[in-house]
């Protein structure tokens, strides 16, 4: 009788580390990713990078409203300044250039002054701001002109060179509810951008910043 229990017991296990295996992945850049998985924090439900259909910015939904706080926090992420140099879809991946900016950014954001940092949390950031792997961010930021980050290889860090100031302001005039998994059309006037008037941001609620509660998804300046 024992060695029959041992027996299902055994192959109990194995199933469960089989679908595991087959469910989770790790991304080249040390980013856990799960196969058709949710995170599940509190009451929001975001799909892992990768793993989800991301609306495109002509998408239409129901208008609903959000709260002051929310407004301003997606205010001050389309905010980041010279954001407006580039707009992407989420399928495209999110251009080098405005991913430089804001890095630089984030680290202000998390109350970083300094003139170096470590890679990982630099990584990270991008990552909690998109919602997604800045692609190649590492091996391309040096190739942009006039980032005000750059990648040293030697020691894996970044090294800051300044910290722009406040450039556009945003102005939201309407949110949309695109559906499921939390995303969001936000539409708002922009001013002193170079001649840029209006954005459209595809945004998702998500907890992977505490502090900022969502992600920019997709954006279209215009």
């Amino acid at each position: 009788m024992k060695r029959i229990m041992a027996l299902v017991v055994s192959v109990l296990l194995l199933v469960g580390f089989t679908a595991c295996n087959q469910n989770v992945g790790r991304h080249a850049d040390g980013i856990i990713k799960a196969d058709k998985a949710t995170i599940e924090i509190g009451s929001t439900h975001t799909a892992f990078d990768g793993m989800e259909t991301v609306p495109k910015t002509s998408a239409t939904g129901k208008e609903v409203n959000f709260s002051k706080e929310d407004q301003q926090i997606i205010a001050n992420m389309l905010e980041v300044p010279y954001l407006y140099l580039a707009s992407y879809e989420n399928s495209k991946g999110v251009p080098i250039n405005i991913a430089a900016y804001t890095a630089v950014w984030m680290a202000q954001h998390d109350g970083g002054t300094a003139s170096t940092y470590p890679s990982s949390p630099v990584v990270l950031n991008l990552f909690k701001f998109y919602g997604q792997t800045v692609v190649n961010f590492k091996t391309q930021v040096n190739k942009v002109d006039s980032t005000p980050i750059k990648y040293n290889s030697k020691n894996d860090t970044f090294s800051v060179s300044k910290y722009p100031k406040k450039k556009q302001t945003v102005k939201i005039t309407k949110i949309e509810d695109l559906g499921d998994n939390n995303f969001y059309k936000v539409t708002g006037k922009v001013s002193k951008a170079d001649g840029v008037k209006k954005v459209q941001a595809v945004v998702q609620k998500n907890k992977l910043d505490s502090t900022l509660g969502f992600s920019i998804k997709a954006l279209k300046w215009s």
